[in-house]
């Protein structure tokens, strides 16, 4: 089976429109970014996949796949392995019963590409001598969003994820983060920004897929965002996550300019390759999004922006405001008794 190393959108958009999908990719090398995406919509059903190459872990080079490393690879067969998994007519699972089996499926499935990927770059002989060393044979993250529109009540969405790139919605309510980053120790999002926290968990050839999943009904509109770790880590709290979001959209003109002024911004904040897909779910226009955000943006900058920036970025002042602002942004473990809302 053949992949393009390279990300692409598609689109047959009836319920999603095209023009409602942003897509926003910054490499600090140009053409060897190590990050994927693929975005897809059709019909009432939308996909949104980013996958970050593991550069530490897979910086090893193959000359016979055009000199690039094992992390760019890796990036672009997990993301593009997926989305044609999905596209084959797979629903979302509506029980943990059906979730068990479509994660049994679909780490199974992504393993042997993985595995098909490493014999064909001739480096089946060294896998098993790989493990346990500095270096891992095809690594990335992945995070994706399944999401299908109903009628009148909302997104049925359910992400899928290994590793910290995560899964957002976004609404009146605020930013919310509901995948749970696979990190070593138990790390939140505010502390993670300012310790090297290494990854407990990845997609590679040498070790079996152990994918996440979490299922959960999202009120519309909302926007559905998938992220590398290169676009939320390059702020100094979660909360600049958000205010970076909705600043860059209140100052925008139409969608596809909200996604030129955060390509910029990313540019000059991100240290590291970032990806940013967003989903906008329920919004006739651009000018209804706006609207809709703009008072939240108020609260927002109001009530932990500006205390603070105005303390000079302290970080036990931005501590405290974490907390604060953290009830509302934690989603990543689902409701216990809610049939739409869970996690595995």
């Amino acid at each position: 089976m053949q992949y393009d190393l390279t990300m692409t959108q598609s689109t047959e958009n009836q319920a999603f429109a095209a023009d409602h999908m942003l897509s926003v990719h910054y490499a600090v090398l140009p053409k060897k970014g190590e990050d994927s995406f693929m975005l897809h919509c059709e019909g009432a059903r939308a996909l949104l996949c980013v996958a970050d190459g593991c550069g530490g872990l897979g910086g090893k080079r193959y000359e016979q796949m055009g000199d690039y490393t094992g992390a760019y690879i890796a990036s672009r067969i997990v993301a593009g392995a997926f989305t044609q998994w999905v596209k084959e007519t797979r629903c979302i699972p509506q029980n943990q019963e059906e979730g068990q089996a479509f994660l049994s499926e679909l780490q199974q499935y992504l393993h042997a590409v993985i595995i098909r990927m490493a014999l064909k770059s001739y480096q089946s002989t060294e896998v098993s001598r790989i493990v346990g060393s500095m270096q891992r044979t095809f690594p990335t993250t992945l995070c994706t969003a399944m999401v299908e529109k109903q009628e009148a009540d909302g997104c049925e969405c359910c992400f899928v994820w290994a590793g910290d790139s995560r899964g957002y919605v976004l609404d009146q309510g605020g930013l919310h983060q509901y995948t749970k980053d696979d990190v070593l120790g138990e790390i939140d999002p505010f502390e993670s920004l300012y310790r090297d926290v290494p990854l407990s968990n990845f997609l590679c050839a040498d070790l079996p897929v152990r994918l996440s999943l979490r299922r959960a009904k999202t009120t519309v509109p909302s926007i559905i965002l998938c992220a590398t770790d290169g676009s939320y880590g390059c702020l100094s709290t979660p909360m600049e996550f958000e205010m970076l979001l909705l600043s860059t959209m209140l100052a925008a003109s139409s969608f596809e300019s909200w996604q030129r002024k955060m390509r910029l911004a990313l540019g000059k904040l991100a240290q590291d390759d970032a990806t940013l897909l967003c989903l906008n779910c329920g919004f006739e226009c651009f000018d209804d999004c706006k609207d809709y955000f703009r008072p939240r943006y108020q609260q927002l900058k109001a009530q932990f922006i500006v205390p603070v920036r105005a303390q000079n970025e302290k970080i036990e002042i931005a501590r405290e405001k974490w907390l604060e602002y953290k009830k509302d942004y934690d989603m990543t473990e689902g409701a216990e008794d809610e049939q739409a809302d869970w996690r595995i």
